[in-house]
């Protein structure tokens, strides 16, 4: 199992896990969140990922429930390259329905994976009121390094508040 978290009611835990067998070099692999009681029985419930599948990606750096115990959050990331291991946050009911990618507008529109430019991340918390994550992330230019240059950083580092 991966990293979770204890949901706002104390009743149950939520990890990430995956089998260690089927894990790249890197760390990518398709996972899955779980919803685990602590009433003793050891029951482990899978919840639903994007399209009714797991996640692909290295295990949640930061998988947190809102506030409100109503949603997650986390970040994962899947090596592409030596340069390049870009983020995908995502945002989720903590029933595990409702999956949807988020990200800064502004470094969104900086993204170009033609040219080899990803966005990385370097975290994410639930504002206050769980209306909102804030995301800490920024472009990052491959293409630089791949001609010998230094790296670039098109947009970012910026925090976002994202609804």
């Amino acid at each position: 199992m991966g990293q979770g978290g204890l949901c706002a009611d104390g009743s149950r835990v939520i990890a990430a896990g995956a089998s260690t067998n089927e894990m790249g070099a890197q760390g990518n692999v398709e996972f899955y969140l779980y919803k685990i009681p602590l009433d003793g029985s050891g029951t482990l419930t899978q919840l639903d990922g994007p399209n009714d599948g797991g996640f692909f990606g290295r295990l949640p750096y930061d998988l947190q429930l809102s506030p409100d115990g109503q949603h997650l959050a986390f970040s994962t990331s899947a090596h592409v390259d030596v340069c390049a291991s870009p983020v995908v946050f995502y945002v989720g009911g903590a029933d595990g329905k409702g999956w949807q990618e988020i990200t800064s507008p502004a470094i969104s529109a900086a993204v170009d994976s033609e040219k080899d430019i990803y966005q990385e991340g370097l975290g994410l918390t639930w504002m206050p009121d769980s209306q909102a994550v804030a995301l800490d992330s920024y472009a990052w230019d491959c293409s630089a390094i791949e001609s010998g240059g230094d790296p670039k950083t098109p947009a970012g580092p910026l925090l976002s508040i994202v609804d």
